[in-house]
């Protein structure tokens, strides 16, 4: 799930997004080109990085199987 921008006159106003998101934050703020995060999930940082939970890996791929 993605969300639309949020728009730069509401991002600028920190009583609005209350440091959750933006300037000073781990996380950037809503925008199209990043999947929405949920507390079971990871995240992109404003760096760019994915971020995991604590104790949580990346699956390992699951090879496939080839028709003969």
């Amino acid at each position: 799930m993605h969300a639309d921008p949020w728009p730069d006159d509401v991002a600028r106003r920190s009583y609005f997004i209350g440091g959750i998101c933006g300037e000073g934050a781990e996380q950037p703020c809503p925008t199209p080109v990043l999947p929405l995060p949920t507390k079971r999930s990871g995240y992109v940082d404003v760096h760019g990085h994915l971020v995991l939970p604590k104790g949580v890996q990346l699956p390992q791929p699951v090879p496939l199987e080839r028709g003969k």
